[in-house]
């Protein structure tokens, strides 16, 4: 990545589009990936070929990732084994170490006598899929093997919203991508490798129309919203920091986020948007010490009513710190003169 900080754009060459997606048990790199699933279609024709494996989590699915992917953990036995919840069927899981081997050897195939592979997936909001799986590889240190097969990334909302019909899109979910760029709602999407398929699909029709490049072919339109292996690394470092900061602030926010999910929606948004200026718990204290605490919250990036709800959360939070530590170290002056 260059030193001013600007992306660093993946050179022109001869790759190979994987799409792929993961269920996971949630939205934070703290959680875990319970399936891998990729699609490509081979360059002679357009059969294309497919992976998919379900991995075993440590930890259960959170309610809104079995609500999404419609799998859960159920326990049969002494056994924890990963469940359909749609068919009532137990799914055949492997460890993810076995998975991500398993995906690397079928990565290999994929990328043939090209240069690499760019893996594209499909993101409306947050960014999680990429670091998620980068730092997945990291833990069991296949990322010299990974960077060997992997030379970047593209995010196939990047792609669309730049090229695809703005009279017709309405909405960047594949749901609805189905119906304005492939015609067709009957197609699914509720597995890992169906909506690899559909992002496949989309994106080629997308590609396949003329635009002002003329008649560049897909790869050719692709790689200009694609980046680096280096620089999805250097972005997984800096989401890394921002949930460490995170989690310093429970104390402030953590009763607020068992609240209902407006409140938790809006305490979510607040903490992040500290966590991005590095405002941790120490430092809030620190601040709040030196009577400037107020100012330095004003320079957090939200909109006028959140910043707003912030400021009321905050700096109540560290008034009522204080009132205790003053309650605190009266009882103890009474302990002494007692004694």
């Amino acid at each position: 990545m260059p030193e001013n900080g600007e992306v660093k754009g993946l050179p022109p060459g001869k790759y190979v589009i994987v799409t792929y997606d993961l269920d996971t048990t949630g939205r934070r790199l703290l959680d875990e990936i319970c399936q891998i699933g990729a699609h490509y279609n081979h360059e002679k024709d357009d059969e294309g070929t497919s992976y998919t494996q379900y991995v075993m989590p440590h930890s259960n699915p959170r309610p809104p990732a079995v609500r999404a992917f419609g799998i859960s953990v159920v326990n049969i036995g002494r056994s924890r084994m990963l469940k359909d919840i749609h068919t009532g069927k137990v799914l055949k899981t492997k460890l993810e170490v076995s998975a991500l081997q398993d995906f690397l050897s079928w990565l290999e195939t994929a990328k043939g006598d090209s240069e690499g592979v760019i893996l594209v997936s499909h993101e409306q909001e947050r960014k999680f899929l990429v670091p998620l799986l980068i730092q997945s590889m990291e833990r069991y240190n296949f990322i010299p093997q990974f960077s060997k097969l992997v030379k970047g990334f593209c995010n196939s909302a990047d792609v669309i919203s730049k090229l695809g019909n703005k009279d017709e899109i309405t909405s960047l979910s594949l749901r609805s991508l189905c119906k304005t760029v492939l015609h067709n709602t009957s197609l699914s999407t509720t597995t890992a490798v169906d909506r690899c398929k559909r992002v496949l699909e989309i994106l080629t029709a997308v590609t396949s129309v003329k635009t002002e490049e003329g008649d560049a072919s897909a790869l050719d339109k692709i790689i200009p919203h694609s980046v680096t292996l280096q620089t999805e690394t250097q972005n997984l470092r800096k989401l890394q920091t921002i949930e460490t900061v995170q989690r310093t602030l429970r104390p402030i926010f953590g009763a607020l986020l068992g609240e209902g999910w407006q409140v938790r929606e809006r305490m979510v948004r607040i903490r992040r948007a500290m966590a991005e200026i590095g405002l941790d718990y120490p430092k809030l204290q620190e601040l709040s010490s030196n009577n400037s605490l107020e100012k330095e919250l004003a320079k957090v990036t939200l909109d006028e009513q959140d910043k707003k709800e912030m400021m009321n959360v905050v700096l109540n939070h560290f008034k009522v710190e204080d009132c205790a530590e003053v309650v605190k170290a009266a009882e103890e002056k009474l302990d002494v003169a007692s004694a």
